[in-house]
């Protein structure tokens, strides 16, 4: 039987009529007719047996790998493969091509990126989670491991590759995704027999004793950050403060939401006539980099964990300021009335915006005479959600409550599959807090709206056709 090339098949006529396309050492990749499927045919003490390709390998050049990688396997354990036992690390495809080439599952070419954006886009894999992907792999994964083959990608390297994260330095928490994300890609290529691999390296326990504990730098210091309750009410009164900033501000302190779950916010999500007036969180403006596309985009998504998605109780300075808000201010902003799916934090053309909200936080803190940091620490938009939650916490609010509002699972199981905390009590819970708005205004209204009266939303605002009547600093 002569060898042929990738490019080339030769057709023999046999009782079967099958269709031989590569040969390689003491191996033949075929065909058989009316089939799509490669069939990877061996010797075992002078036995011939037929081994079913996976339907994931469609082109010669990934068999013709596949092969190489899995014959030793397979002769070894006398053609029934058997994963669990460790294998001999054959030569194949590497992390990179894995990670970006191969076509695998769904997603017609990319690789295993490609695939978990598919995921995504299908609504089985969180935005943040396959962007934590993406990025860990492009940052950190691929430099050093992408031209290895996965087949020798073993637990001596995985060592070494942590070490390496932590001299970068990286944080522990950054490392630590970043070898979930070698986890999971290793999880995949064995369950789908990309590679044939024995075990998961990353999940061997001398690779996991390595990697550091899940410990920010404000822990390992015994640090909170969190934002003073003059401070904030300084930076909510400002007038230097943009509107839809102070707006931005406002609800992260008063209702504890993470700032993707802000910006994926609509007005059809903001119940300001309900009995008790809320919104509902159930998706997350995240920017995802696609590894088939350069640039950053934009994706509106599942909420970080399936507790996010929740319904959260409005603080009477809510109402009256999202009421004011949709009145003038965000026409003003666009140039036309909100409908039910415009965002709620929009764009200037309207559409939704994750603008850099660490840093103009920080900015916006300097502008009015703040300090931007804690104990050395720079703050970010987070510090709302960890002063909203230290707020209840002085209120002596209960725990479970507390878990309820700001979307975290809780550890009890009584709390976390039967107790139903009503709308009602946690906005008495919410409502026990107090900010002291009178020193200036926080969405453009008169003083009488940040006191509680209402503000009409019918009103609109006169724009001419070069678009909105006044532009602010920034999306």
């Amino acid at each position: 039987m002569a060898a042929l090339s990738d490019s080339a098949a030769v057709t023999t006529t046999s009782a079967r009529r099958r269709r031989w396309l590569l040969k390689g050492e003491g191996w033949i990749i075929f065909q058989r007719k009316g089939e799509s499927r490669y069939l990877l045919r061996y010797k075992v003490a002078n036995k011939r047996k037929d081994h079913k390709v996976p339907r994931h390998v469609d082109t010669l050049a990934v068999a013709r790998a596949y092969a190489e990688a899995k014959l030793p396997e397979l002769l070894a354990h006398g053609g029934a493969p058997r994963l669990s036992v460790p294998l001999d690390k054959p030569k194949g495809l590497t992390v990179r091509e894995v990670a970006q080439e191969v076509r695998w599952g769904s997603a017609a070419k990319g690789g295993w990126l490609a695939l978990r954006c598919d995921q995504r886009d299908r609504d089985r894999l969180a935005a943040s989670t396959v962007a934590a992907d993406v990025s860990n792999f492009n940052a950190h994964v691929l430099p050093a491991l992408g031209a290895l083959a996965v087949a020798d990608v073993d637990v001596p390297r995985l060592r070494e590759f942590v070490r390496g994260l932590e001299r970068k330095p990286l944080a522990p928490y950054t490392i630590r995704n970043v070898m979930a994300s070698v986890r999971t890609f290793f999880d995949d290529v064995k369950a789908d027999q990309i590679v044939p691999l024995g075990t998961n390296p990353a999940r061997d326990r001398e690779v996991v004793r390595l990697i550091p504990r899940g410990e920010s730098r404000a822990q390992r210091r015994g640090l909170k950050v969190v934002i003073e309750k003059a401070h904030a009410e300084k930076l909510l009164t400002h007038p230097t403060v943009p509107e839809i900033a102070r707006l931005r501000y406002l609800l992260g302190f008063l209702t504890g939401a993470r700032d993707g779950e802000l910006a994926g916010l609509t007005w059809a999500d903001v119940r300001l006539d309900a009995d008790v007036p809320y919104v509902a969180i159930r998706k997350a403006f995240a920017l995802v980099q696609k590894p088939t596309r350069p640039g950053e985009t934009k994706s509106t998504g599942r909420t970080k964990t399936r507790s996010s998605n929740r319904d959260v109780p409005l603080h009477r300075l809510c109402v009256s300021a999202l009421r004011a808000w949709k009145a003038k201010g965000w026409v003003e902003r666009v140039g036309w009335s909100p409908r039910p799916n415009d965002p709620v934090l929009p764009s200037e053309d309207g559409s939704h915006s994750r603008p850099d909200s660490a840093a103009n936080i920080r900015s916006d803190l300097r502008a009015v005479g703040l300090p931007d940091s804690v104990g050395g620490l720079n703050i970010t938009f987070h510090a709302t959600r960890a002063t909203f939650i230290t707020w209840l916490g002085q209120q002596e609010v209960a725990e479970a409550v507390v878990q309820r509002l700001v979307g975290q699972t809780s550890s009890s199981v009584m709390a976390k599959h039967y107790m139903d905390i009503p709308l009602e009590r946690l906005h008495r819970a919410v409502e026990k807090l107090s900010l002291n708005l009178e020193p200036g205004r926080v969405i453009a209204m008169p003083l009488r709206v940040v006191g509680g009266e209402d503000v009409s939303p019918t009103s609109t605002v006169p724009t001419t056709s070069a678009g909105p009547a006044r532009r602010l600093r920034r999306a």
